[in-house]
């Protein structure tokens, strides 16, 4: 009778080892395939922060739809003779309302403003009656067409009362031979357009490009900078009034 229950406690105790050993087995397997899927996340994980982020580079998109390198340079050239860009004036001021400041882009560094069609000042005049009869040699169609027009808004850096400042427009056409045509075709209504100014106009491949100011001073002003883009940029064709 003592053997006997001898090998039962012998039983017992192999019994309660396997069963341990059983679930020891079990929460071990289950700690492993919790590892397994935590590392999997991570790696999920990681493989969506090293995914390169796209970025919409403006600047790489060639000569269309952005400042021409000619207009690009030269801002930064102007710097030089103290002539300078200012978004906190434009901002305080309500002055080039066509200048959309919501929309800056920098090239370069510097703020060009995108300039909706129809906001532009050929837009505003040509749409108003007592002006109709200077736009008759005008293809308001061809101007309306225009890809895109950026604008680059600069004043004197020196001056503080009388701050005289000025925008050059760049009006980008399908081909050449549009813009050589808005380009002949601007010149008679100018004055009309940039009123009680004096405007400038030149060409650049298929860009019209623009010195405007707001004041007939402020024209004078500018000539001089038009006359060194001329210099230097070596536009194809150059009228002024």
């Amino acid at each position: 009778m003592k053997q006997l229950n001898i090998t039962i406690l012998i039983s017992f105790l192999l019994w309660s080892c396997i069963e341990n050993n059983a679930k020891s087995d079990t929460i071990s397997s289950k700690r492993i395939e919790k590892t397994i899927v935590e590392i999997e996340t991570d790696t999920i994980e990681l493989t969506k922060k090293v995914e390169p982020e796209k970025v919409d580079s403006i600047s790489k998109r060639g000569i269309s739809n952005a400042p021409c390198t000619e207009l690009q340079e030269f801002v930064i050239d102007i710097e030089k003779i103290q002539w300078v860009s200012d978004t906190n004036r434009l901002k305080k001021v309500g002055i080039y309302g066509e200048l959309e400041r919501k929309k800056v882009k920098y090239f370069n560094g510097r703020p060009f403003y995108p300039i909706n069609f129809e906001n532009t000042q050929l837009n505003k005049t040509y749409n108003t009656d007592i002006f109709k009869s200077h736009f008759d040699s005008l293809d308001f169609k061809l101007f309306k067409g225009v890809k895109n027009i950026w604008g680059y808004f600069y004043r004197d850096k020196e001056a503080s009362d009388w701050i005289s400042d000025g925008v050059i427009e760049q009006w980008e056409f399908e081909t050449e031979n549009q813009a050589d045509k808005a380009l002949n075709q601007i010149m008679q209504p100018g004055f009309i357009v940039y009123f009680n100014t004096n405007p400038y106009f030149c060409r650049i491949r298929n860009k019209l490009m623009i010195f405007q100011s707001r004041a007939m001073a402020f024209s004078y002003d500018q000539k001089p900078i038009f006359e060194k883009f001329i210099k230097e940029k070596a536009p194809i064709m150059v009228y002024e009034q």
